[in-house]
């Protein structure tokens, strides 16, 4: 088997902070499309001598533009390690990239993401005799999320009010439903449906002045 990368995602709850992690793993007699090292052998790319020197994340946002970036050129600010890129000391165990609003030129926005990792030991994808590649599509929502949440947050104070209960505990209630609609489009990889629905969840809590800034 070659070389087969994959990732992980996890937004921060800051929701300024997007941790793709690499989830390939150690090449072994069980992960054959893992990465090889220099201890593993195997004769896939090897993660940890200097063979990788093409490495890249393309992200394209939900308004359909795109920015590429260079992993091994941002190397520290993406993994945070103090070692060369790709070279001793690079484990497949312990590979992540953070992404931020810095890195990516935009803010992390909520709406449908593609993300393609991929990498191979020339200075092009194509030129690449050893490489791998994969593409996600992932589906963000902690922004309209973490004003739902803080919305919530506020149900105490307004339960004991008597002339504005039902009102805020009702828009909250149908705020909170279609949230749990929205999770499960994100689940199911319903990409029309995600879209709708968070179209309808920031229409409506603009309308409920939800204070998501």
């Amino acid at each position: 088997m070659a070389l087969q990368v994959s990732l992980t995602s996890l937004q921060q709850e800051s929701c300024t902070e997007w941790i793709l992690t690499d989830s390939t793993g150690t090449y072994s007699a069980s992960n054959t499309d893992g990465w090889s090292t220099v201890a593993s052998g195997g004769g896939n790319l090897v993660i940890n001598n200097g063979s990788v020197t093409y490495a890249e994340l393309i992200v394209t946002f939900p308004s359909g533009s795109s920015v590429t970036i260079d992993i091994i050129d941002n190397w520290a600010d993406l993994t945070g390690l103090a070692t060369v890129a790709f070279d001793t000391g690079t484990d497949p165990g312990d590979l992540s990239f953070t992404l931020t609003e810095d890195i990516l030129g935009a803010a992390i926005a909520d709406g449908i993401y593609t993300i393609t990792y991929q990498v191979g030991d020339s200075t092009t994808y194509a030129a690449s005799t050893l490489k791998s590649t994969i593409t996600y599509t992932y589906a963000l929502y902690c922004l309209i999320e973490c004003c739902i949440e803080q919305r919530l947050a506020q149900v105490p104070d307004y339960y004991t009010c008597e002339e504005c209960t039902n009102d805020f505990l009702n828009i909250t209630m149908i705020l909170w439903t279609l949230l749990q609609s929205l999770k499960m489009a994100a689940c199911t990889a319903s990409t029309t449906k995600f879209e709708t629905i968070l179209e309808t969840l920031q229409d409506a809590c603009e309308s409920a002045n939800c204070n998501c800034d």
